[in-house]
């Protein structure tokens, strides 16, 4: 609400503006106080999963548990010997002790298509729709190199051998 007044005539009038305001603040009005904490872990997202968040995926979410898709078995399985210190994380995040529980689980992360692709780029994508993955050692290892130029570089190139690779 804006007030202005005219000097010259003394009159005052009040109009009324709307400003725009963020999702996030339209959906706390919306949403029942106890979901909101959804809200808090689908905002923090990206902070408590970091560098794993084009790998990671929220998949399910229940009162107590956390169901979280992953790109590779072998992720899914690194991630599970550390779901006591990310369940902990979690928690902290959201400032009380709300899961209990995280499950993963393998699922298919596809390619978003872009208007200029050939037939034949469409008919690639077709067939490997899923993203792949580096192993937790190949990462590990591209990750010692001192050039980051260089191991992304080799990081895309062994990305598309394995696209290749039947």
């Amino acid at each position: 609400m804006c007030t202005l007044k005219n000097i010259s005539s003394n009159k005052t009038i009040t109009i009324r503006t709307y400003m725009p305001k963020r999702i996030g603040t339209i959906l706390t009005n919306i949403i029942p106080n106890e979901h909101l904490w959804k809200i808090k872990l689908f905002g923090y997202w990206e902070t408590i999963i970091g560098n794993l968040k084009e790998k990671v995926r929220i998949e399910k979410l229940t009162e107590t548990s956390l169901t979280i898709g992953v790109c590779h078995p072998t992720w899914a399985q690194e991630l599970f010997l550390l779901s006591p210190m990310l369940k902990q994380k979690i928690n902290t995040y959201l400032q009380e002790n709300k899961i209990k529980n995280i499950q993963f689980k393998t699922v298919r992360f596809t390619t978003p298509k872009t208007s200029h692709q050939s037939k034949q780029d469409s008919l690639t994508e077709k067939t490997y729709r899923t993203e792949h993955c580096l192993t937790i050692i190949e990462h590990s290892k591209l990750q010692l190199m001192k050039n980051t130029e260089l191991a992304q570089s080799l990081e895309q190139f062994y990305i598309r051998c394995k696209k290749i690779k039947p």
